[in-house]
């Protein structure tokens, strides 16, 4: 691919073990199972639905943005359920500078300048469809009101695609990543378009602040709104 084009990628999101969905025990047999069985179905249903939901990651040579597209055909609540599942929240724009993740949070939208990611490429290889793949991996913090939580994340990267981005934050690798997993939730690239003079354009409409500072107003927020940290 010539680095001074365009492209638009697409990705599918899935859920490798959806053995978390089950009813826990100390529900069976309670007035809550009923609606927990039923939370599990309208779930996995989405789920299944969610195959047919794009992930879009706009690129050139400097710069990227990851997001999901409006989806006028798919019921809002499923949305809400992929973004979910996919653990999506927001947009993600990346450049030389690093990346910048615009959310909404407690009725205000932010602009969050994550850290870069400190992978570890292994000598691990396999085809990815077409694509001959390394991989690498890394263990994100992620803070929480509980508490500091670890996630393992293994990316598989094509060299012959030669741009350091992927889904969501996840970027710095010599190569396209074509798979990733977070957790129990795996990214796959599902295509790859030329699009001339595609506009890749970062927001500016949102508060500034780095993922520390963002941490600790989520924490006093949260607090003050006695609410339960959701990971």
């Amino acid at each position: 691919m010539n680095s001074q084009n365009s492209f638009r990628a697409y990705y599918n999101v899935k859920v490798i073990d959806s053995t978390k969905f089950k009813v826990p025990e100390k529900y069976l047999g309670t007035k809550y199972e009923k609606l927990l069985l039923k939370k599990k179905k309208e779930t996995l249903k989405t789920i299944s639905l969610s195959k047919e939901i794009d992930f879009i990651l706009d690129f050139d040579k400097k710069k990227s943005i990851f997001y999901l597209p409006k989806q006028l055909d798919v019921k809002k609540g499923h949305i809400s359920i992929i973004k979910r599942i996919g653990r999506f929240k927001g947009t993600y724009f990346t450049n030389q500078e690093g990346v910048l993740w615009k959310k909404n949070s407690f009725g205000q939208d932010f602009l969050v300048s994550l850290p870069a990611n400190r992978w570890n490429i292994k000598s691990l290889s396999k085809g990815c469809g077409k694509y001959l793949c390394y991989q690498a991996t890394l263990i994100k913090e992620i803070e929480t009101t509980s508490g500091l939580k670890k996630r393992h994340i293994t990316a598989w990267f094509s060299p012959e695609i030669p741009f350091n981005f992927g889904p969501k934050e996840f970027n710095g690798l010599p190569g396209l990543i074509i798979q990733l997993q977070e957790g129990n939730i795996q990214y796959q690239l599902k295509e790859i378009v030329k699009i001339d003079n595609l506009k890749i354009e970062q927001t500016k409409t949102g508060k500034k602040i780095n993922l520390h500072e963002f941490n600790l107003l989520s924490k006093k927020m949260y607090k003050g709104l006695n609410l339960k940290s959701i990971d």
